[in-house]
């Protein structure tokens, strides 16, 4: 069985920027672009078959880039 999946020194937990990787004061391009880099790597259908442990972890990991995503754009647009 292959190892959980991680977002590398980040918690799921953690702020949003440090779930993206970018700076607390991002623009909304640089928080889409980073946004659509992890879910390159992170997407649970690219990363397993349905219905695995593997692709739950990858749903919880998107699940959180979703909301550090929606959180920062909904930040920056004030």
């Amino acid at each position: 069985d292959a190892p959980p999946l991680a977002l590398p020194g980040i918690s799921l937990g953690g702020a949003p920027h440090e779930i993206l990787g970018v700076a607390p004061d991002a623009t909304a391009t640089q928080i889409n672009r980073a946004y659509r880099e992890l879910m390159k790597r992170y997407h649970p259908d690219k990363v397993a078959r349905a219905g695995t442990s593997a692709w739950s972890e990858a749903q919880k990991i998107a699940e959180a880039l979703n909301t550090a995503r929606d959180t920062l754009l909904r930040k920056s647009a004030r």
